[in-house]
């Protein structure tokens, strides 16, 4: 897997556009155009190779969001935390809850539910965390947000099932929600609605619909909160989680999918597309 990652980074380091657009054909099946982009998602893709800011990457380090959001006076939403630590032997189980959450800080997609401590296979993991702390996530998709964030774990406690409510802005403004419905096993349900949840806007190719009744029960003051972080970037998704009544930031990412989303019908790529000014950024 390592020495898969190897002849990934040398791809992108040396012929970066060329890579993903590789990568973008094989699942959009066309090429974007970076000169005249239209589409959502070729905007998305000009705005990872011509648009990064300082604040940008540090947002997307799930450590420095923390400082972010208490700097935003927005404190009381950040989840709680367990531990920081650097390297997967540094996890002390013994000090830690029966369920919680295992993270990493510097990419997408490396997190572990663990539900039962005692079940552990802590080969099978610490190879899994091993890996992660070695690579760079900016060389998969080249996301630059994430090239100089320094790896670190995070753990989490696990506050039971969880549903995501995600709020994309662009141009200081609500361009769509989601709804993503996570299951213990790793799978989930997503849907994509628009500024209210209130109409279905696009479903994601291979994963099931969310029942529209699933709807955040606080989302007026969820989208506030994701406008009063929309204030100081370009796009950014920010993700919500509802808990007992109380509203939480998980992260906040800058391309859903990377830039690379599946839309059904994919007439919703060209009309989101519409709307994304990419001239918004001489206003940031």
């Amino acid at each position: 897997m390592y020495i898969r990652y190897r002849l990934i980074k040398f791809c992108m380091h040396t012929f970066p556009i060329t890579l993903v657009q590789i990568k973008y054909f094989k699942r959009l099946n066309k090429f974007f155009n970076l000169k005249h982009p239209q589409s959502f998602n070729e905007k998305n893709q000009w705005m990872k190779f011509y648009h990064n800011t300082p604040l940008m990457e540090r947002v997307a380090d799930k450590v420095q969001l923390r400082d972010y959001l208490k700097e935003k006076g927005l404190e009381k939403h950040i989840v709680p935390l367990i531990q920081i630590i650097n390297n997967y032997s540094d996890i002390n189980f013994d000090d830690l809850p029966h369920q919680f959450i295992i993270k990493t800080n510097h990419g997408s997609g490396m997190n572990t539910i663990i539900l039962d401590k005692n079940n552990i296979n802590h080969k099978e993991l610490k190879a899994k965390y091993d890996y992660y702390m070695k690579v760079n996530y900016s060389d998969f998709n080249h996301e630059l947000v994430y090239q100089n964030i320094k790896p670190k774990i995070i753990i989490e406690p696990y506050l039971g099932n969880l549903v995501d409510y995600k709020i994309m802005c662009t141009n200081q403004k609500i361009l769509y929600t989601v709804t993503l419905k996570r299951y213990p096993d790793g799978h989930f349900d997503s849907s994509m609605y628009d500024s209210e949840w209130d109409k279905p806007i696009s479903q994601f190719k291979n994963l099931k619909e969310v029942d529209i009744k699933i709807k955040p029960k606080h989302k007026e003051e969820l989208s506030q909160l994701a406008m009063h972080i929309a204030q100081d970037f370009l796009q950014v998704r920010v993700d919500f989680y509802e808990i007992n009544d109380h509203i939480y930031i998980g992260e906040c990412t800058f391309y859903c999918q990377s830039g690379m989303i599946q839309f059904i019908p994919d007439t919703v790529d060209k009309e989101l597309g519409e709307r994304l000014d990419l001239f918004g950024i001489f206003n940031n």
